[in-house]
């Protein structure tokens, strides 16, 4: 039967839901989504239809690449929310094929910028996306595990973030979030994200951003000089009180090394690492 590819304006979600799972079945990282978990994904990376691109054969999805989109400092960047094929369909080049298609469609929409993040272990993929000429730009880790108890005390209280204290949280970066763990990702979960604050006589020190059904921390940072005092810590164990099972927190840039032993200390394990890379177009 031909092929085709086409953009997935209309697409059924049980059928891109069927794609997907079969396209990850035996990745490196097997996993498996429900159809909630599609509907939270698609909302959460601003999945745009029109910028996505399948490979067909008849009605049934045999590839595809999932594009979100978000404009930042004036520019429309693009965000690979996922590419998959089927097992049986693999070495054919489609999704060079599906690039292919899909680069002029972007560059029409006025995108200068495409990002992904692939395993650091998934080598031929790195290689194909390095023949599209994505380029590495950082090394991501990836923690998990459940939350030691621990009964620091700090002279913060943890409750509600004050929503006029939104514009501070950037200025605790040291690192800037990926497109997951963005605060255009963050408003796009809507109110199933929950964040606190800590604060000290009414001044914020730290913050958590997590979602409690899905036990993923999305953000935390503390300003500079309330760092090691037992401040995140605080803000973890309040986290934690929302969540069952192991918390997860995705995509820390790996030179995060004291951030890293930071979650150490609380129970958390890398368990992946990823490399973020990035396309740029050039009229």
């Amino acid at each position: 039967m031909a092929m085709e590819i086409r953009t997935l304006l209309n697409i059924e979600h049980t059928s891109l839901l069927d794609a997907f799972n079969l396209s990850f079945s035996d990745y490196l990282l097997p996993f498996h989504l429900t159809m909630d978990q599609l509907e939270s994904k698609w909302r959460a990376e601003r999945i745009r239809s029109e910028l996505s691109v399948g490979v067909f054969e008849g009605d049934r999805l045999i590839a595809f690449i999932l594009h979100g989109a978000q404009e930042i400092d004036g520019q429309l960047v693009v965000y690979n929310g996922g590419t998959g094929v089927i097992p049986e369909k693999r070495g054919l080049g489609l999704v060079g094929q599906m690039y292919a298609f899909i680069q002029p469609i972007l560059i029409q929409r006025d995108v200068r910028q495409v990002v992904l993040e692939v395993l650091s272990e998934n080598y031929p993929a790195i290689r194909a996306y390095e023949k599209l000429d994505f380029l590495k730009l950082r090394k991501l880790s990836c923690y998990s595990g459940l939350v030691v108890p621990n009964t620091t005390c700090t002279d913060v209280d943890v409750r509600p973030l004050d929503r006029s204290d939104l514009h501070l949280l950037a200025s605790f970066w040291d690192i800037r979030p990926t497109w997951q763990n963005s605060a255009y990702a963050i408003a796009a979960v809507g109110e199933d994200a929950v964040s606190l604050g800590a604060y000290k006589d009414d001044t914020l020190m730290g913050y958590i951003v997590f979602h409690p059904h899905l036990n993923k921390i999305y953000q935390i940072a503390v300003v500079q000089d309330a760092r090691r005092k037992g401040v995140g810590t605080q803000l973890v164990m309040a986290a934690n009180t929302y969540c069952t099972g192991k918390l997860i927190i995705t995509n820390v840039d790996a030179q995060a090394l004291d951030f890293g032993l930071f979650l150490n200390t609380l129970g958390l394990d890398m368990y992946i690492q990823q490399y973020e890379m990035e396309k740029r177009f050039i009229d």
